[in-house]
């Protein structure tokens, strides 16, 4: 894959960012490093002295709540990031912003309605992070060691946004067969544990009975109750039936334990 869109250079780069609502801050060159404090929103004024006074500062952008709740995927190898996406994936780079990154890597940026923060490994056979508050990534036409952060894509963000970046990411994983990280699973339990609306039920659903299941190694009974009970708080619960179809597939998800499993829920 190669870049097919021209190099900004970093003042446009900066107003570019800016006008799509995104905090800006300036990174020391050649470095992932800021040159500023950024833990609490920046003035851009201070922002466009520093970038003044470091004409080859790198260009970061701050993920989350400060950006329009702007999250990232980091792909570590770029064919993951193409199977991941399958065909899909030339769509994806006309309708959002899709950077490479001087190690090979793929960071794909979109918006998260459901916030979750810091940088959280989804994937660890296929190395996949997605990032959210607390984080920022560095844009184009930043550079390390003399490699460029290029953008296969549109400069716009016009992608609708992604409900739970975490929990999707991880869903579209284990779709693939890859094997989803133990750090991702707390957020996302934590994101559907009070309940979930109409679309987001099925997948909320076994994701909370494999926690319980494999995680928390509850038996059959208590699954059962407590599933019962998180339903009730969905909007609108999902009928018996399909609450015992979802939890009878969860019990079979994790392939090295299946006939344990079996001989405790029967």
């Amino acid at each position: 894959m190669q870049a097919r869109t021209a190099q900004l250079l970093p003042l446009a780069a900066i107003i570019l960012y800016r006008n799509l609502g995104w905090e800006v801050i300036p990174i020391h060159p050649n470095s992932k490093k800021p040159i500023i404090e950024w833990s609490e929103p920046t003035e851009p004024i201070e922002v466009n002295t520093v970038f003044q006074d470091n004409p080859k500062a790198n260009v970061g952008v701050v993920l989350g709540e400060r950006s329009r709740g702007l999250a990232c995927q980091d792909f570590e190898a770029e064919k993951d990031y193409l199977e991941y996406y399958g065909e899909s994936h030339s769509k994806l780079e006309e309708t959002t912003i899709v950077n490479t990154t001087p190690n090979g890597g793929i960071h794909v940026l979109v918006y998260s309605t459901n916030p979750f923060t810091k940088k959280i490994r989804v994937c660890e056979e296929h190395e996949i992070d997605v990032l959210g508050d607390g984080c920022m990534t560095l844009m184009p036409p930043s550079k390390i060691n003399g490699k460029k952060y290029e953008t296969l894509s549109t400069w716009k963000v016009n992608l609708e946004p992604d409900n739970n970046l975490l929990e999707s990411t991880s869903a579209r994983c284990s779709q693939l067969g890859w094997r989803v990280s133990k750090t991702s699973t707390r957020p996302r339990i934590l994101s559907i544990i009070g309940g979930v609306a109409e679309g987001r039920r099925n997948d909320s659903a076994f994701n909370y009975a494999r926690h319980l299941i494999f995680e928390v190694k509850l038996d059959y009974d208590t699954v059962w109750f407590e599933m019962q009970r998180w339903n009730k708080g969905n909007k609108p619960p999902l009928t018996e039936r399909e609450l015992a179809s979802v939890l009878e597939s969860a019990t079979r998800y994790n392939r090295k334990v299946e006939s344990d499993l079996w001989g405790r829920f029967r």
